[in-house]
């Protein structure tokens, strides 16, 4: 059985995000799970090499990297701008937890071998699936 979170409406600064479940047919479901490992296989790549070459923005990671991305996996537009998205935002929380000495005070050890590292994404991990990735049709929303 498959869950997917689809963000349905946004107002102002409220959001509301609906759970849905799919029931795919086989081949679906296989799919959906091939192109889930490909995500994270392109996401644990894409960490690497903005680990590697100090890359931390989104938008100069989609200008260098979106289109070996999508070569190298196989994926389409909508599937590999996610994947630039969710390892950005990846290291600006890792960025953030060692700016709030999470991780230890400057030169531990536990900091300095979390900050030496790429990030890695097991082939399973969860991956947003956007508004744009999905056909679904959303309710009406009003705000009072």
């Amino acid at each position: 059985m498959h869950w997917l979170s689809v963000l349905v409406a946004s107002v102002s600064s409220v959001k509301q995000v609906v759970k849905v479940r799919m029931l795919p047919t086989d081949s679906e479901a296989a799919a959906l799970d091939a192109t889930l490992s490909a995500c994270n296989s392109a996401a644990s790549w894409l960490a690497a090499a903005m680990h590697e070459q100090r890359v931390h923005r989104k938008y100069d990671a989609h200008k260098r990297f979106y289109t070996e991305l999508k070569a190298r996996f196989g994926l389409s537009a909508q599937p590999a701008i996610r994947v630039i998205g969710k390892v950005a935002e990846a290291y600006a929380s890792l960025r953030a937890n060692l700016a709030a000495g999470i991780c230890g005070p400057p030169g531990s050890p536990r900091r300095t071998k979390v900050a030496a590292k790429p990030i890695a994404f097991s082939p399973d991990a969860v991956s947003n699936a956007g508004a744009k990735s999905c056909a679904h049709a959303a309710p009406t929303l009003t705000a009072s």
